[in-house]
């Protein structure tokens, strides 16, 4: 049975390819923002929420292409509109980032359900009181929910189909998988935590169930599978089904 998401918006969440034009109307009240490439950093992983077993996933972020920041330019009419982010994004490649194409189509699978096939960068019409009409872009996991009419557009983020996302990326040699030294210090920073966790409770600082998420997620993270052992334990399953 198909899933919905409730959200009337979900259906209006088109690629953000070709760019809205001044002629169409806002429907989202929230400010104008500006559009991004989404990236992942080599050292960036946690481990997931909401996958069948915890799998380390890599963190993906944004390179907001905004002119004045982060290395962006601002370009001449006559300039290619890459030319905005091209060098950020050669300069911070170099550094271990790497980065997926706003257009690059997502199977449907790991997509929210409702929101029509595409690439992670979505567009929607918006207005704001000050700022006036414009575009709002977001990623496509990032669901418009219901809101009261006075206040700025409230959002609902699909974490289930994102981490799906993040586990196909490495399936699919998008992103490299995860470095053992990666593992070790996240094992060890979760480690940590419940070593400073400890006194607080003990202090009456914070409640005995503070530290006991602190010790889960330890579990967690020493018992997470690497995407490629996931992928391999699915197929066996496969295997043994069809047996």
């Amino acid at each position: 049975m198909t899933l919905q998401t409730g959200s009337p918006f979900a259906a209006s969440m088109l690629p953000a390819s070709p760019v809205l034009t001044s002629s169409d109307p806002g429907s989202l009240r929230i400010a104008p923002n500006y559009s991004f490439k989404m990236r992942h950093h080599a050292a960036a992983w946690r481990v997931s929420a909401t996958l069948e077993v915890p799998t380390w996933i890599p963190v993906i972020g944004h390179l907001t292409i905004a002119p004045g920041c982060d290395g962006i330019h601002t370009i001449k009419e006559s300039d290619r509109p890459e030319k905005v982010w091209e060098d950020a994004v050669a300069k911070t490649t170099k550094l271990g980032w790497s980065y997926f194409g706003q257009n690059d189509p997502i199977p449907a699978e790991y997509l929210p359900p409702g929101v029509p096939e595409g690439g992670y960068l979505r567009r929607l019409p918006c207005w704001d009181p000050q700022a006036g009409r414009g575009t709002y872009y977001l990623e496509a996991w990032r669901i418009p929910v219901a809101s009261l009419p006075n206040e700025d557009q409230q959002f609902t983020y699909a974490m289930g189909a994102h981490e799906r996302w993040c586990e196909w990326l490495v399936a699919t040699g998008q992103v490299a998988e995860i470095l053992p030294q990666v593992v070790k210090r996240r094992i060890a920073t979760a480690r940590n935590r419940v070593e400073r966790a400890i006194p607080s409770v003990q202090s009456g600082r914070q409640t005995k169930e503070y530290l006991q998420f602190k010790i889960d997620a330890a579990k967690r993270h020493e018992m997470a599978l690497l995407p490629r052992d996931l992928k391999a334990k699915r197929a066996k399953r496969t295997k043994r089904a069809k047996a």
